[in-house]
C-alpha cells in the first residue's frame, strides 16, 4: 500500500541508488574527458633535440632522425620556404613530416610546423633535412643553438 513505512523505505532507498548511480557516471564521464584532453595535449607533434654529438629528430610517428654534427656540411636558416609536395609524408598536431621534394632541395626529409615562418636547413652528405620548432622564434634558438655545436 502506498505511504506504508516499507514502501517509503523502498522508494527513499531507490532514489538513493539512482542519485549514487548518477554521480558516478557524471564522475567517470569527467575523468574519460580530462584523460583525452591530456592525451591529446600533452605530447609535442615532433621533438628536436641537441645532444653533444648528433641532433636527434622524433616525428610525431615516433620516427627517429639522428644527424651527426660532423656530417653537416650546411646549415641554413629559411625564411618562408616553399616546402614543395609530399612523396610519402604526413601531418599531425600542425607537423608535417616524411619524405618531400622542391626544386630548391630535391627530394629532402622535412619535420616541420605550419605555423613557423621558417626551418632549419640542414645538408649532410646524405641529402637535406629541412626542421622546424613551433613557431620562428624557437626555430631561430634551434638555427643558433646547431650553428654553436657546429663550432
Amino acid at each position: 500500500m502506498p505511504g506504508t513505512p516499507n514502501s517509503d523505505g523502498l522508494s527513499k532507498e531507490l532514489e538513493r541508488q539512482r542519485k549514487y548511480w548518477k554521480k558516478n557516471f557524471l564522475w567517470t564521464t569527467l575523468a574519460l574527458i580530462a584523460a583525452a584532453i591530456y592525451f591529446l595535449f600533452s605530447s609535442p607533434a615532433a621533438q628536436i633535440v641537441c645532444g653533444d654529438t648528433a641532433l636527434s629528430i622524433t616525428a610525431p610517428d615516433n620516427t627517429v632522425t639522428q644527424i651527426e654534427y660532423r656530417s653537416i656540411t650546411d646549415v641554413q636558416l629559411q625564411n618562408k620556404p616553399d616546402y614543395g609536395t609530399s612523396i610519402s609524408g604526413a601531418a599531425k598536431k600542425g607537423c608535417d613530416y616524411g619524405t618531400w621534394r622542391n626544386t630548391l632541395w630535391g627530394t629532402y626529409y622535412r619535420c616541420s610546423y605550419d605555423k613557423a615562418a621558417c626551418c632549419v636547413v640542414i645538408t649532410t652528405a646524405d641529402g637535406v633535412t629541412a626542421i622546424s620548432q613551433e613557431n620562428g622564434a624557437d626555430t631561430q634558438s634551434l638555427f643558433e643553438t646547431i650553428r654553436a655545436k657546429l663550432g
